[in-house]
């Protein structure tokens, strides 16, 4: 027994959707998947210069507070291969590979970024050959600013040299 309301079912050409429809739909999904797509590439990019700039700020916070806790100075080695914190030896002793211990932390920074240092009242960039940042038992560190760049992309961090964190960043993605 059929209702009132009921209608019979489509047949032929009422059934299914029309090519307009079909074309509509793929044109929305093809724009929502360029757009993911694009973004996830470009999150990718800067997330390694995100990633190397953030471990350096935990590291610099890190060798501060152990230089006062234990009242000896501490250094972060920092090389176009990548930085290190360190308690041995004096402030820019030898080269990287023999004041670099298995224990020591730090991060090995992929070859395709970048990494120079200005210390305040310099103009021009440097890229670091086994630099040593001190951070002194006493409290003031070195005032430092560091770049990670990879070609055009680059975050800079201006540190604060009496809390070692990260006083300004600037940031660049195209």
């Amino acid at each position: 027994m059929r209702s009132a309301s009921s209608k019979p079912p489509l047949e032929g050409a009422e059934a299914g959707f029309t090519l307009l429809e079909v074309i509509i739909t793929l044109a929305i999904a093809a724009m929502l998947t360029t757009f993911f797509v694009v973004r996830f590439v470009e999150e990718s990019d800067d997330e390694g210069l995100r990633d190397a700039a953030s471990e350096l700020s935990v590291l610099a916070q890190r060798a501060n507070r152990m230089a006062s806790a234990y009242g000896e100075d501490y250094r972060i080695i920092l090389d176009q291969k990548g930085f290190w914190m360190s308690d041995q030896g004096p402030a820019g002793s030898g080269p990287l590979e023999a004041t670099v211990r298995q224990d020591m932390e730090g991060q090995i920074l992929p070859k395709d970024i970048a990494l120079q240092v200005r210390t305040v009242g310099q103009k021009e960039w440097a890229t670091p050959e086994h630099f040593a940042w001190v951070f002194p038992a006493a409290g003031l560190s070195d005032p430092m600013i560091v770049r990670f760049s990879r070609g055009k992309a680059f975050v800079e961090q201006t540190y604060n040299p009496l809390t070692s964190r990260v006083a300004e960043e600037h940031f660049y993605f195209p």
